[in-house]
């Protein structure tokens, strides 16, 4: 069932309630909305309230940001590589995820549910809009003769085997091709453009059993039940160059010979399980205070995907070496040509989660009320897309998923503001 779809159901299930309970309920028929507050209990506070209830708050949540991990190999940061067989440069990765932020948007969160006397029940649905954001990097004008410097390094491992070549990234040196001729390029791109969206959204279910006052006034509600919640991410790269570089000396030099390439990674977490919860509130006057706190026993499903294309530059037939009888271009290994391809993987998970809310309410009717509060829940054991890349270069395949990444603990809180009936 779409997303869309979901909360179209739950709206009709909501005005279905609120409109037709009360031809089945006696306390429902004398539900009046905008009847004066109740504020005097007898000497035991205001009475808890029955019957059908709706809480409708808009959310203003921050998501945690992933941990720091390069745009490039965490296993090999450092690299040595040439410009020309002569002129040698050692290479790092020029940039990592570290400039995402933890950034607020906004949401909504419905609550609907019947209690009367000491049981009850309640569906919980909240909706956080796309957390996005994308930054640029690089951005190089040059020519040999100056100094080789800017743009984006991303360091791939090199791991091919066999053969004469040093790997995917060995180099003819431009003038004779012998076995001994190769050399590993640069890995370099003039620019990277860096994008990362991520989607959160949840439902449960719950049985309501609420206790009898306790001291102060105060009323305690234990929930039990279950929850679905869904986290997904996708992180995208974008990155573009030149595939050689001006000599006025002699043969153009090699560039971002990897150019122009994209590659992505999606990370999908859809979390399931029973779920406990307690509630305690107390009402003074028009002022209640809330605290609710929920546990989660949640398992993850991971669906985890990446893909890449790279070297849509490589095409270009004005510069082909024909030294050795073969035609390929200048400055591009032998064997590697313009590519694409996609991983997928599923994991299974612990991914417990808690979550605390605290809201004041003030009461404008006797069954309208204003709330605002603060919500935060923490969970484990969630992929994050920009973590889970392999940056290296395998015999049999190019890229992948690092599956030794695919636990991160995730945290979101923020604000919470709304209108309460019958709650």
């Amino acid at each position: 069932m779409s997303l869309h779809r979901t909360k179209l159901w739950l709206t009709l299930w909501t005005l279905f309630v609120l409109a037709a309970a009360p031809a089945s309920a006696q306390d429902l028929q004398d539900m009046q909305i905008f009847a004066p507050v109740e504020i005097d209990g007898f000497g035991g506070g205001p009475r808890a309230k029955e019957g059908a209830f709706l809480q409708i708050e808009g959310i203003y949540w921050s998501l945690s940001k992933p941990e720091v991990a390069p745009i490039g190999s965490r296993y090999l940061p450092n690299r040595v590589a040439n410009i020309t067989p002569s002129r040698v440069v050692y290479e790092s990765n020029s940039f990592s995820n570290c400039d995402f932020e933890s950034k607020f948007v906004f949401g909504q969160r419905w609550d609907l549910g019947y209690i009367h006397g000491h049981d009850g029940v309640m569906v919980s649905f909240f909706d956080l809009h796309h957390q996005s954001q994308g930054f640029t990097f690089g951005s190089i004008t040059t020519s040999y003769g100056t100094t080789i410097g800017g743009g984006a390094t991303v360091i791939f491992e090199d791991n091919r085997t066999g053969g004469d070549l040093s790997g995917y990234l060995g180099n003819y040196d431009g003038t004779t091709y012998t076995d001994v001729a190769l050399y590993p390029l640069p890995s370099r791109f003039d620019t990277l453009s860096v994008t990362n969206t991520f989607r959160s959204w949840g439902i449960e279910a719950d049985y309501i059993y609420r206790a009898h006052p306790g001291p102060h006034a105060g009323i305690w509600e234990f929930l039990l039940g279950g929850r679905y919640l869904e986290f997904d991410e996708f992180f995208n790269v974008d990155a573009s160059g030149d595939l050689y570089l001006a000599n006025v000396d002699g043969p153009d030099i090699p560039n971002a010979f990897l150019a122009d390439a994209t590659w992505n990674a999606h990370a999908d977490n859809h979390i399931v399980g029973p779920q406990i919860g307690l509630r305690w509130f107390r009402q003074t006057n028009r002022w209640t205070w809330e605290s609710d706190l929920r546990f989660l026993a949640g398992l993850n499903v991971q669906n985890l995907k990446q893909s890449y294309s790279f070297g849509s530059n490589m095409l270009d037939a004005n510069y082909v070496n024909t030294n050795a009888g073969v035609s390929v271009p200048y400055g591009v290994p032998e064997g590697m040509y313009p590519t694409s391809g996609t991983h997928c993987a599923t994991r299974y998970e612990w991914s417990p989660a808690v979550e605390l809310r605290l809201n004041l309410k003030y009461q404008l009717t006797n069954e309208l009320g204003l709330r605002v509060g603060w919500s935060g829940m923490w969970v484990d054991g969630i992929a994050r897309a920009s973590d889970i890349i392999d940056y290296s270069f395998r015999d049999t395949q190019l890229m992948g998923i690092d599956l030794s990444q695919n636990r991160q603990d995730l945290f979101v809180h923020g604000l919470t503001f709304g209108i309460d009936i019958n709650r």
